[in-house]
């Protein structure tokens, strides 16, 4: 055998297994990104939840308010 066909089959072995390195980072990167992207979905959906709360919170508050003021003497609805 030839000195230098060692030296080849070692640099491609070497490199068949950086290969299948980069490979394998790239898929747990690639599922880190969907579980992190999945995630942000779910804080921005609850996020939209809260705020029709907080908006639904004030305009309740408006109208008692508004009617505290225009009836002062009449009593709160429970």
């Amino acid at each position: 055998m030839n000195p230098s066909g060692n030296s080849t089959r070692s640099a491609r072995a070497e490199l068949v297994a950086r290969v299948d390195e980069l490979s394998r980072q790239n898929a747990e990167l690639t599922a880190e990104r969907d579980a992190l992207t999945r995630g942000e979905a779910e804080w921005e959906q609850r996020l939209a939840e809260a705020e029709e709360d907080r908006d639904a919170a004030c305009v309740s508050l408006r109208r008692m308010m508004r009617r505290k003021n225009t009836h002062p003497d009449a009593p709160e609805a429970g």
